[in-house]
């Protein structure tokens, strides 16, 4: 399947391990926290509604819960900023939803619906990509669960 474009309203979801530091809840409040965004290539992945149309399936295992963002919420995470280097320059970063289908294959199942949310410009800098993952939990607090973990 060719990558396609996704649009502003769309919801994109994202597996939420139970057990795993991902959430926490105290005083009957929801929160997740930035292990619910991790990911080892700073581009953490998501589902596209639109071909994904059931959250269920994004669950990797049955115990795992779903949350979702909203894809214009993601991108209005616009200007995040890094300290300013030696020179004093600052960086400023912008995110994004990008459709990145995944074919079958021996290590990993089809998952047409599968997208990134990538930097631009690309980000290896660890403290900063928590600043990113902490903007992502942030959107996602305001959805909270859509399938509940169990």
């Amino acid at each position: 399947m060719a990558p396609t474009k996704v649009e502003g309203e769309e919801a994109l979801y994202r597996a939420i391990r139970s057990g795993s530091g991902e959430y926490v809840r105290a005083d009957g409040a929801l929160r997740f926290t930035v292990l619910a965004f991790a990911d080892r290539e700073c581009k953490p992945s998501v589902d596209r509604s639109s071909i994904r149309t059931d959250p269920k399936g994004t669950k990797k295992k049955n115990t795992d819960g779903v949350t979702m963002l909203i894809t214009h919420e993601v991108r209005a995470i616009c200007e995040i900023k890094v300290a300013p280097d030696k020179k004093g320059d600052t960086a400023i970063y912008a995110i994004d939803a990008i459709h990145d289908p995944i074919e079958a294959s021996e290590t990993e199942p089809e998952n047409h619906a599968h997208c990134r949310l990538v930097c631009s410009p690309d980000v290896k800098v660890n403290h900063f990509n928590k600043r990113v993952r902490e903007a992502l939990a942030n959107v996602a607090n305001s959805h909270g669960f859509v399938v509940e973990p169990m």
